[in-house]
């Protein structure tokens, strides 16, 4: 028997196929895509709000009798895969390699192109789920036709643009070492090219000079491929081989950049202690400890203290000043130029002199309404505000600190986008209304913050909080003349007014309008927003939690103290996890030494494991077991 059991071969993990690794990391990847609400936010939700938006702001608006949306379609299709296999690919990727993930994985005996095809795998299916979704909703609701002619074209195109922005998302991540520079890039790329590649704006009515940065990148080819399969006045096959051609230039050199320069370790190195320096003898100053008397700091230098870290905070994240600061200065550069600084047909001024205060205000609410609550919910997640509990620090001096780095950093982004519209346009300043500019300025900024503290409060993690926040921004800055100019359809203008971000707008334009009468102050714009702060400031108040809500469940359950055993525990019998046993025998084959699910057997698990007795029995009066 012995001599059978040391000859039996032992088995070894089996291989694997490559299929099957691949659908591994497959799932995983697809996994963590749906676990992280920014990211869907970004790729599956964004461009099917742009398209939903556009299409009811243009209402029945046809172009030689074809529905407008049957010409923007093919444009946000594209602008939503480059999202899925652009963007989304090269910060994960990113991610995993400043985290160590890569370069653990390469000691490991799965394959590296198995990864990385993985990750691939799920950015495509992710795309196409998007597009599909997107196509459904704009024929159901937009009247959009497909033809069964040019779908041929169609698929070869998504096929050439989903290989081309994925080719560039491993050459990015060949280039750039640091996360949050990949996210500023990837995301700040694809849409600041979308303004120039018919996505948002159709290229007839830009200059020449930016008709021609389009053409020179691929998402305008591939919005373009995917127009003229749409186009119902196109004949025959409706394939542009040009643009294909384009497409696949680029991915062939971002092929070449990344087989080049794609590292699986983290670039950046720390730096050695030298032995000299190790070896050194402390400094005098610190030989000789002496026991300091502390003065006990007012609270206008916590207050100061506290600002002054916020505000550090956000200039070392380059993804957050992108978007709160150089992002509304690019689109002010840019917008105007595509559609003229012209009279303004709905108002009494020229079109810059709106767009200006408009973009200084959409900054401030990226600011206030989304970078502001996600670092405050990021440092509850990992227990820094539980710890500042813990010390001398009051409460409302950190918060207060929050607000006053976002007041002067709203001061910022509107001194620096009106001297933009100043030296580009020639807008005008009433240097007489800075007061009245203040105040609107401190009204708006400070109910914006107050209601992404009540969205801090509300949700249960911060990577909750940015997708919440987006959600609702993006949307009514399209319904509150930022995003969109014009006459909009009567149901969309009063869903922006009833929000406080359009007053927000309307406000600030009042200020910078010298034609405006009453020195340019809005007694009612203000009025709403003070209410809805007043709202934002109440509920935050009373749902706001200083520890992670894991924390929470944990002290409210070590206060509950431990659950008693189901179904009680009678004398003599044994407990062990909740559960109640009754005793063994003395041979050890009793019903106490099994689980209930397991084999009854001294040899499993429980058996080995430690007992305790119950206080409901006799000491003396059952057996031990075993």
């Amino acid at each position: 028997m012995a001599d059978s059991t040391m000859s039996r071969p032992v088995a070894g993990p089996s291989r694997r196929s490559p299929l099957r690794l691949v659908a591994g990391q497959f799932r995983c990847a697809n996994r963590q895509f749906w676990r992280t609400p920014v990211t869907a936010f970004f790729t599956v939700a964004l461009p099917l709000i742009f398209l939903l938006l556009i299409g009811l702001a243009t209402g029945n608006a046809t172009i030689d009798g074809i529905p407008f949306a049957q010409f923007s379609t093919p444009g946000l299709l594209a602008f939503a895969v480059a999202m899925a296999t652009f963007t989304t690919p090269a910060i994960t990727i990113a991610l995993a390699r400043d985290r160590g993930v890569l370069k653990r994985l390469r000691g490991t005996p799965l394959p590296a192109w198995a990864y990385l095809a993985g990750r691939m795998a799920s950015a495509i299916v992710t795309a196409m789920l998007s597009a599909a979704v997107m196509l459904l909703v704009a024929v159901v609701a937009f009247d959009v036709q497909v033809f069964a002619r040019t779908a041929p074209a169609a698929l070869l195109t998504l096929l050439v643009g989903v290989v081309a922005f994925g080719a560039l998302a491993f050459a990015l991540v060949a280039l750039i070492d640091s996360t949050t520079v990949m996210e500023t890039v990837a995301n700040g790329a694809v849409i600041l090219l979308a303004f120039v590649s018919d996505v948002f704006v159709m290229s007839d009515a830009m200059p020449a000079w930016l008709r021609t940065v389009g053409d020179i990148f691929p998402l305008k080819h591939f919005a373009a491929g995917l127009g003229e399969a749409f186009d119902p006045f196109a004949t025959g096959a409706a394939l542009s081989w040009r643009h294909l051609a384009v497409m696949g230039l680029w991915a062939v050199g971002a092929s070449v950049v990344a087989v080049l320069r794609f590292s699986w370790a983290p670039r950046r190195r720390a730096t050695p202690v030298r032995a000299a320096d190790a070896d050194a003898p402390a400094p005098a100053a610190v030989r000789s400890l002496r026991v300091v008397r502390t003065t006990r700091r007012d609270t206008a230098t916590l207050l100061w203290g506290q600002i002054r870290y916020a505000t550090r905070t956000l200039w070392r994240d380059p993804g957050s000043v992108f978007f709160a600061v150089a992002f509304p200065i690019l689109l002010l550069a840019l917008v105007p130029t595509v559609f003229g600084t012209g009279q303004m047909p709905w108002a009494d001024m020229r079109f810059p002199q709106w767009y200006a205060p408009a973009m200084a205000v959409y900054g401030i609410a990226v600011h206030a309404f989304v970078n502001m609550p996600e670092t405050v919910a990021r440092a509850r997640d990992t227990g820094v505000l539980k710890r500042l509990r813990g010390t001398a620090l009051p409460a409302r001096l950190y918060l207060a600190g929050r607000l006053g780095s976002v007041l002067l950093v709203a001061g910022f982004i509107v001194t620096t986008t009106m001297a933009t519209g100043v030296l580009l346009y020639g807008i005008d300043l009433p240097l007489s209304r800075v007061p009245v500019a203040v105040l609107t300025l401190v009204v708006g900024t400070v109910s914006l913050a107050a209601l992404g503290l009540m969205v801090t409060a509300i949700a249960p993690d911060a990577g909750a909080v940015p997708a919440v926040t987006l959600a609702i921004l993006l949307p009514l800055s399209f319904v509150s003349d930022i995003f969109m100019l014009g006459e909009l359809p009567a149901a969309m203008a009063a869903l922006g007014w009833a929000f406080p971000l359009k007053h927000f707008v309307h406000a600030m334009v009042t200020v910078f309008d010298a034609a405006a009468g009453a020195g340019g102050s809005s007694p009612v714009h203000l009025a709403v927003m003070v209410a809805w702060g007043a709202v934002g400031a109440v509920v935050a108040t009373l749902s706001f939690r200083w520890e992670p809500r894991r924390d929470s469940g944990r002290r409210r359950a070590a206060e509950r103290g431990p659950r008693p055993p189901r179904g009680g525990v009678r004398p003599g019998h044994w407990s062990r996890g909740g559960r109640a046993f009754a005793p063994a025998s003395v041979d050890g084959s009793g019903p106490g030494h099994s689980h209930p699910r397991r084999r009854n057997t001294t040899n499993s698990a429980s058996a080995r494991m430690p007992w305790r007795m119950t206080a409901a029995r006799t000491p003396l009066a059952s057996p031990k077991p075993g």
